[in-house]
């Protein structure tokens, strides 16, 4: 067993933050319950000035590489405003992950909207595909709202997140680091166009409507409380019965003498 296969096998719980159609089918150890994703915290960003464009007169394409790997821009956020700039019927929506938006590099296309954040309880339900570097949060979030995905990521663990993306029917993984304009241009479109990825970002998202993350993880972190509290308690009885025990062979062991 690895060491990353006991943090799972010996756990008493393992909370996996997503649903069970995200991930490849296997036998799954006991220890591990699927739990959804948390729901978003509002109000952590304020609206943009031009938040009243995302009226459903275009298609709206998000953005974002993260928090993380969201040092250079060039890799994801750049070539995707350049691989939309002349698309009439999308307007694309960046964020810069709490970077200033001047980080990321021009010309900035007249179809491009910028913000450092954005408050996803109100971006992602007006998103129609979500163009991500494949952060783990991030993604079960988008298919929580039932967003297909457009992804391109190879560090950290999002060679393993774009894989599911690929796999589950929720989008395209282009297993790259640095997605060409061109190739970014074409899977954003056939996302858009091919009702396939809709409709499994959509039977994705009914799963995690299905579960209820707060009551279940609370629900789960009691069982094991309780379960420790009456091994516990069974301890201590045995320990009081054993002691008991030996003071009854004390007083009446024979004494012998010399």
């Amino acid at each position: 067993m690895t060491l990353f296969d006991s943090v799972v096998h010996l756990a008493d719980a393992y909370l996996q933050l997503t649903v069970p159609s995200f991930e490849f089918p296997r036998e799954f150890p006991r220890s591990v319950h699927f739990v959804g994703t948390p729901p978003i915290i509002p109000n952590q960003a304020p609206l943009p000035s031009w938040a009243q464009e995302l009226d459903g007169s275009r298609k709206i394409v998000l953005v974002t590489q993260g928090t993380v790997a969201n040092h250079n821009f060039d890799l994801l956020v750049a070539p995707t405003l350049q691989a939309l700039a002349n698309q009439p019927d999308v307007l694309v929506v960046a964020t810069a992950g709490g970077r200033p938006i001047d980080a990321i590099p021009g010309p900035i296309p007249a179809n491009a909207r910028l913000a450092r954040y954005l408050p996803f309880e109100w971006v992602l339900p007006k998103a129609d595909v979500f163009v991500t570097n494949g952060g783990y949060g991030s993604v079960n979030q988008a298919m929580s709202f039932g967003i297909p995905l457009v992804t391109a990521g190879l560090t950290e663990d999002k060679a393993d997140v774009n894989a599911r993306v690929a796999w589950s029917g929720v989008g395209i993984n282009l297993a790259t680091n640095e997605p060409t304009p061109q190739a970014l241009r074409a899977a954003v479109r056939t996302v858009l166009d091919a009702p396939n990825y809709r409709s499994r970002a959509s039977l994705m998202a009914r799963e995690f409507e299905a579960i209820d993350t707060r009551s279940e993880i609370v629900r789960i972190v009691d069982r094991i409380a309780s379960s420790a509290k009456r091994e516990a308690r069974q301890v201590v009885m045995a320990a009081k019965q054993s002691q008991r025990g030996g003071h009854r062979t004390s007083r009446t062991a024979p004494v012998s003498g010399a």
